[in-house]
């Protein structure tokens, strides 16, 4: 699978988006909790490699993806953690392009800016977030 990133602002209401996000297979994160492109390549890879050997948590890459970026085991807890606070800075990841989806949420499209790397603590975090204490 192929993630999609994009970085928005919207003029709907949180439950509306939500409720579109659900229905959709998107994830609607807070920017401010992603630390780098790097650290979400990683979770798309372990989500996929989770999937590929049957180690996955959901059956659905989206939350799988969310499980390992969060570094949960459980869907509601990631979502608590990760989930978009502010309606004017939305990162968007998807795992299918769907333009007219976008154009529905979108009110302006705003720059990426994201580090492109993490640190060294961050990804061990991500990949390590399996292993029970």
């Amino acid at each position: 699978m192929v993630m999609f990133l994009s970085r928005i602002s919207s003029i709907l209401e949180k439950k509306r988006l939500v409720e579109i996000a659900t229905d959709n297979g998107l994830l609607l994160l807070s920017p401010d909790k992603i630390a780098s492109i790097q650290s979400l390549e990683l979770a798309e890879h372990l989500a996929n490699k989770s999937i590929a050997s049957g180690t996955n948590i959901s059956k659905k890459i989206h939350l799988e993806f969310l499980l390992w970026l969060a570094g949960k085991k459980d869907i509601s807890r990631a979502l608590e953690e990760m989930l978009f606070k502010d309606n004017s800075d939305i990162l968007v990841v998807s795992f299918r392009k769907n333009d007219s989806l976008m154009r529905l949420i979108t009110k302006k499209k705003l720059e990426l800016d994201l580090q492109k790397e993490s640190s060294p603590a961050e990804l061990e975090r991500i990949s390590l977030s399996r292993i029970s204490n």
